[in-house]
C-alpha cells in the first residue's frame, strides 16, 4: 500500500482506496487507466511473440553455422 495523488482533486490517496474519499474519484480504475494494465507474462500473445524470436534465433544461427 502506498500514497498516491487523486488524478481528479490531487489529495493523497492509499493506492488500495477504491475511491477518493475528499472528492469520490474512483482510483482502483484511474491506476489501471494509467498503467495502461499490467502487463502479464502468460498472456499467449507476449508468449508467441517470446517463441517466434526463439525460432528465429535458432534459424539465424543454424544458417550460420551452415555455411
Amino acid at each position: 500500500m502506498s500514497l498516491i495523488k487523486c488524478p481528479a482533486c490531487n489529495k493523497d490517496v492509499s493506492s488500495e482506496a477504491p475511491a477518493c474519499p475528499a472528492c469520490g474519484q474512483p482510483i482502483k480504475s484511474s491506476i489501471e487507466k494509467a498503467s495502461g494494465g499490467a502487463v502479464n507474462p502468460r498472456d499467449p500473445v507476449h508468449f508467441i511473440g517470446i517463441v517466434l524470436v526463439v525460432i528465429f534465433v535458432i534459424v539465424v544461427i543454424a544458417y550460420i553455422v551452415s555455411r
